[in-house]
């Protein structure tokens, strides 16, 4: 009996530590997928780039009583990869290029242009958490999109 009630509160505190840890996997998934959803709408042409903050936060869904809206943080800038890199450095010259091939109906791959965003939100921990984490814990994750000009 005595090892019962010495045990049982510890079992049930760590199970109460699963389910907190739980809400907040889920949490992160919803904001990684809310991301995701606002960066398809933006390829997609439905929303600019200064659209992408409140589509973010529409997509949050139930989830957004874990999120504070004006914690939710967009950085804008251009893709960066090796390809992007040298496109810029010969665009000069492939311009005339790319004008001759979009006359004639070709798309061309130098056209493409596009964001890069590093999102941050700061997630409301339950209150279990909270002695631990008590400015929240951050998620951030980082979309780049291109899309052919319009």
């Amino acid at each position: 009996m005595t090892e019962m009630l010495l045990s049982i509160p510890i079992l049930f505190l760590f199970i109460a530590g699963m389910v907190q840890f739980a809400f907040l996997f889920l949490a992160k998934t919803q904001f990684e997928h809310a991301c995701g959803e606002a960066a398809r709408e933006y390829s997609a042409g439905l929303i600019g780039p200064d659209r992408l903050k409140n589509e973010i936060w529409e997509n949050l869904g139930s989830y957004q009583s874990y999120f504070d809206q004006n914690d939710i943080k967009v950085l804008a800038g251009t893709p960066s990869s090796p390809i992007e890199q040298l496109m810029s450095r010969l665009g000069g010259f492939l311009t005339p290029l790319t004008h001759v091939l979009r006359r004639i109906g070709v798309d061309s791959p130098f056209s493409y242009g596009g964001y890069k965003w590093k999102i941050t939100a700061r997630c409301e921990i339950t209150p279990l958490f909270e002695p631990l984490f008590r400015q929240g814990v951050v998620f951030d994750t980082q979309l780049a999109v291109l899309r052919y000009p319009e």
